[in-house]
């Protein structure tokens, strides 16, 4: 039978058969004192999960990952074999709970993309109305705000691109727009390491 992984209380990780567990593949936000990641989470459990990330954690150092835009687990993190740290959860949680949200009660929020506030610079590219400069404002793997130098006339669902220093450009469509500020989406979302690499490379923490 599989041994499960499962985080004692001190934040130790050690092999539980008891623990019911689950291996996935499943990308979080990570915040830490070191900063925040777009973390790789491989297995999970009510006491903790394991992750790769490039964040320098130590043994001891607190965490919080946020599986859903809604849904935040604190706990301390644990350096592993493999570049894996393992983060023990302040309290048990529903292995369920953790990986699904039902709509049954008004303060629910539709899971989205995990979004972080940095700054780089950028161009919206359009058809018929030219192309603006514009900083980014948070940026997922899905999509990005962005704040332009002037304002431009589009309209929700209009086809645009966006050219991201050290992305490259990414056709994209319009989701939300207002006087300067626009939302994109992206039609291929990034993949992970290099968007892990961008944001620690290349882009600055937007001030707040």
């Amino acid at each position: 039978m599989a041994q499960s992984h499962a985080c004692t209380a001190s934040g130790s990780f050690r092999k539980r058969p008891a623990q019911p567990h689950l291996t996935v593949f499943r990308m979080a936000r990570l915040d830490s004192s070191s900063g925040d990641d777009l973390c790789l989470v491989r297995d999970i459990a009510a006491t903790g999960a394991v992750v790769e990330t490039l964040l320098p954690l130590r043994d001891g150092d607190r965490a919080c990952i946020d599986l859903q835009s809604d849904a935040h687990h604190r706990g301390t993190a644990t350096r592993l074999a493999g570049g894996r740290v393992a983060i023990s959860f302040d309290q048990q949680v529903g292995v369920d709970c953790l990986l699904h949200r039902e709509p049954d009660s008004t303060d629910w929020q539709h899971p989205r993309a995990p979004r972080f506030l940095r700054a780089a610079s950028a161009r919206l590219i359009t058809t018929g109305h030219g192309s603006r400069k514009a900083m980014t404002r948070n940026v997922s793997l899905a999509g990005v705000a962005l704040a332009l130098d002037t304002a431009c006339i589009l309209d929700d669902g209009d086809r645009v691109s966006v050219f991201v220093e050290g992305m490259g450009t990414m056709p994209s469509t319009l989701r939300w727009h207002w006087n300067t500020s626009v939302g994109v989406q992206f039609d291929v979302p990034l993949a992970l390491r290099p968007f892990q690499e961008w944001r620690r490379d290349h882009a600055l923490v937007h001030p707040s």
